[in-house]
């Protein structure tokens, strides 16, 4: 399944319209509401597997390397 690139502008935008209407909850992308919608009816394993398929349960892993690699740089800089 391909990664799905969320632009800053539009996460934005979605972020502020969630706060100004009061919306308790925002997905994006809308497929994740599916998700949502599914945790309450289905028992937990069946969620666990719908997670990995559609990839949510890695879907931290670009951010994580990239925090991890700046903070490996930000050491390398300071002579940790």
């Amino acid at each position: 399944m391909d990664r799905i690139q969320l632009k800053p502008d539009y996460c934005v935008k979605q972020a502020m319209k969630a706060i100004l209407t009061d919306q308790p909850m925002i997905c994006t992308p809308r497929l994740m509401y599916i998700v949502t919608f599914m945790k309450s009816i289905l028992p937990f394993e069946a969620v666990v597997c719908m997670y990995r398929f559609l990839g949510a349960d890695k879907c931290m892993y670009p951010f994580i390397a990239q925090r991890k690699q700046a903070t490996n740089n930000n050491e390398a800089k300071n002579g940790i």
